[in-house]
């Protein structure tokens, strides 16, 4: 019967987000699937800003194509998942702990990328949701990116949905943590493309073909920046 109740808790306490995302300019199927998330938001938290060395052009490429960032960053070994990337663009992946999951990038405008994620993960339960994930990003000195994040998370499971919200402050810090973690991978790749272009292109030229195609712009500009 108590667990009854948490879920009850669970449930009622889920309200809708802020609604700061222009849905107008999103195709019908995306605006469906980002209203849900936003209507029954299990959380919604906004990252603190960050800093890191880098070129504008460099950073809005890697988050322009996400799955491209992937391999490479699969290349250098700094993740721990297995990244694959469908015709469509989507990118998906798969770790050893039994999570998977898959990104999409749904809006795309100057200084702000929208993408639309889906995962689950399993264990002593599966908790399978939804996220709307917005990054806000500028140029603020000739070598300076600042990027700042807001995610809407919906989970599908309520009794994960109130075992968040009883640990908030916990879940709060992981997911900062989580956003970190993830946005390091195109912040550090595209700051080591500024400090070391050539040893980029070096790795560039080392994956596959099929992924080499995706990444051969990118190796293109900085050869090209380089002379």
């Amino acid at each position: 019967m108590r667990r009854w109740w948490l879920i009850f808790f669970a449930v009622s306490a889920v309200q809708a987000a802020p609604l700061t995302l222009p849905l107008e300019t999103l195709s019908v199927t995306n605006q469906r699937l980002v209203r849900a998330v936003l209507t029954h938001c299990t959380l919604h938290q906004q990252p603190a800003a960050r800093k890191f060395a880098g070129r504008l052009e460099d950073f809005t490429f890697l988050l322009d194509n996400a799955g491209a960032c992937a391999v490479l960053a699969d290349q250098c070994e700094l993740v721990s998942y297995r990244p694959v990337i469908t015709p469509e663009g989507r990118l998906i992946a798969t770790n050893q702990e039994g999570a998977v999951g898959w990104l999409e990038l749904i809006d795309c405008r100057p200084n702000r990328r929208v993408y639309y994620v889906e995962g689950a993960q399993s264990g002593s339960f599966t908790a399978r949701g939804q996220a709307v994930v917005v990054i806000n990003f500028s140029q603020i000195g000739p070598t300076e990116i600042e990027y700042s994040g807001e995610l809407f998370v919906r989970l599908d499971n309520a009794f994960a949905a109130v075992l968040m919200r009883l640990f908030m402050a916990f879940v709060r810090r992981a997911v900062d943590q989580s956003f970190g973690e993830v946005m390091a991978l195109p912040a550090g790749l595209a700051q080591l493309a500024l400090d070391q272009p050539a040893f980029v292109r070096s790795i560039i030229q080392a994956v596959p073909v099929a992924d080499y195609a995706r990444l051969r712009p990118w190796e293109q500009r900085l050869a090209e920046s380089a002379q």
